[in-house]
């Protein structure tokens, strides 16, 4: 079952069960053997309409001054060890895990299943990468895979495609399902829901966060991203005109009531 909830105005009308359906079957959810099925989960719709006392002290026609249905505290900075500007072990775990998706829906690798996670851990010194300590990769697969040819593929079509060699080190150590049989997942194995509030979303375990999900899609409830990302967007600008041989971070910090100014 997939329960949709919120509060929004607007005079719009959105079919969220082809919506909900669609987004279940992108994930990869497409059958009963998995344990959940785009075609025949259950939707309910529990969305209603926002109170209008937040809705008249926020609600502006032009955008810039859109106001906020909430306030936050907000921490976060741009680094250029990585293109993407963040930080090293946040991006390689977020590209592990699109690169299981990748496989799984290529057909290289057709006995994984959608859930997945992954986590990375590098040796720094003197702010420095050195190399990697630590892999965690845990996935989600079909009854018929056995361990072994598991970790075996995963670590040739996962992890070594993507982590660099040069921060691999015999010291490496590298947990493949380290608890084993992963058959049970997802929906199945876990009630779960999307805007949980992740202080691990956005850079890692590196410097201070707040419990705030970050991932919001309503304009109002931009509170924290929206002036946290245009602040930062300064410190990115800054960071790829300074010379790249250069380790670089910048940190910010801001805090926002409900009412932004404008940009």
């Amino acid at each position: 079952m997939v329960l949709v909830g919120g509060e929004i105005t607007t005079s719009a009308w959105v079919d969220i069960e082809e919506i909900t359906r669609n987004t279940v079957r992108e994930i990869g959810y497409v059958h009963s053997d998995m344990g959940f099925d785009a075609n025949s989960c259950a939707v309910l719709s529990a969305i209603g309409k926002q109170s209008p006392d937040i809705n008249q002290g926020v609600d502006r026609a032009d955008p810039l001054e859109q106001g906020a249905g909430d306030q936050g505290l907000m921490f976060g900075y741009a680094t250029n060890e990585t293109d993407v500007l963040m930080p090293a072990p946040i991006t390689y775990a977020h590209r592990l895990v699109q690169r299981q998706a990748e496989v799984r829906k290529n057909g290289t690798l057709p006995w994984l299943r959608p859930d997945a996670k992954s986590q990375v851990t590098f040796q720094y010194d003197d702010g420095k990468i050195v190399g990697i300590d630590a892999v965690v990769l845990s996935t989600q697969h079909s009854e018929e895979i056995d361990q072994k040819s598991l970790q075996e593929a995963v670590m040739e079509e996962i992890i070594k495609p993507i982590l660099p060699a040069e921060w691999l080190t015999s010291a490496t150590k590298f947990f493949i399902n380290p608890t084993g049989r992963f058959v049970i997942g997802g929906p199945m194995g876990d009630c779960g829901l999307t805007g949980r509030k992740l202080s691990l979303i956005p850079t890692a375990a590196w410097h201070v966060t707040v419990a705030e999900h970050s991932l919001v899609k309503i304009h109002q409830k931009w509170t924290v991203p929206q002036p946290t990302q245009h602040v930062m967007s300064r410190k990115t600008s800054l960071l790829l005109a300074w010379p790249i041989v250069v380790k670089f971070r910048f940190p910010t910090q801001s805090a926002w009531l409900n009412r932004p100014p404008s940009w």
